[in-house]
């Protein structure tokens, strides 16, 4: 995740269109290889392996993975990339609570320790900043009230993934990427957002977008391979 978050850093670094575009961008480039790596095996895949029992879980991992892939975007045009990752360590702990709640799973004493201590050292950072980036959280409020709500948001995907594991790996990464170029370009479309920027992306843009979808994709794809074998208190 680390190394997601510095490849769209220097991605922005490198780029001129806005927040959304880039949005827009990342979840066509992600489809594109999705969809290249199914190649033949894409209706068996995509259609028929869809468990229709999952399909609510399917449908939020999708809507949710687009708004926090925004947030991402977002957030990083705000603040470092320490701030943003330290906030969305939370996101342990956040899952741990909700397989807890909501699919039953076991948790230690020793546990309900380790996270409070981390939930506390988080805050503890978060709150206590100064200088550029404690000016940064105050002059945005709507930018960190969207960052705090990413661990949430991540921590609820995980569950959501949790309950599809009986599906293939690359469906839910391909109907996730597919929804998100989808809202983006509804909300390019509704904002008057110019489509031709993609012409005006400079080489080094492409390279560090190529290599965030690239890492992107891997992690879809090692995250819902692990939530088939283990409980997502353990991950």
């Amino acid at each position: 995740m680390s190394g997601n978050m510095y490849a769209t850093k220097q991605l922005f670094a490198n780029s001129d269109a806005a927040i959304m575009q880039l949005t827009f961008l990342r979840g066509a480039v992600c489809s594109v290889m999705v969809l290249l790596m199914l190649n033949r095996n894409m209706k068996s895949t995509l259609i028929d392996a869809v468990d229709r029992r999952a399909v609510p879980s399917l449908i939020f991992r999708c809507l949710q993975g687009g708004l926090s892939v925004y947030i991402s975007f977002s957030s990083i045009n705000y603040f470092n990339v320490s701030t943003v990752g330290i906030v969305c360590s939370l996101k342990p702990i956040l899952a741990c609570l909700f397989g807890l709640t909501l699919l039953g799973e076991r948790m230690g004493c020793k546990d309900f320790f380790y996270m409070s201590a981390i939930f506390i050292a988080v805050f503890l950072i978060i709150f206590g900043s100064e200088g550029d980036q404690g000016d940064s959280m105050h002059s945005n409020p709507m930018a960190m009230i969207a960052l705090i709500s990413q661990p949430f948001l991540l921590a609820g995907g995980d569950i959501a993934m949790r309950k599809m594991r009986k599906m293939p790996e690359q469906l839910c990464s391909a109907y996730q990427n597919l929804t998100l170029t989808l809202l983006a370009s509804i909300y390019m479309l509704i904002t008057e957002l110019r489509f031709d920027f993609i012409w005006s992306v400079s080489s080094t843009a492409w390279v560090y977008l190529t290599l965030s979808c690239f890492l992107t994709i891997m992690t879809q794809y090692m995250k819902a391979s692990a939530f088939k074998h283990c409980e997502s208190s353990s991950l």
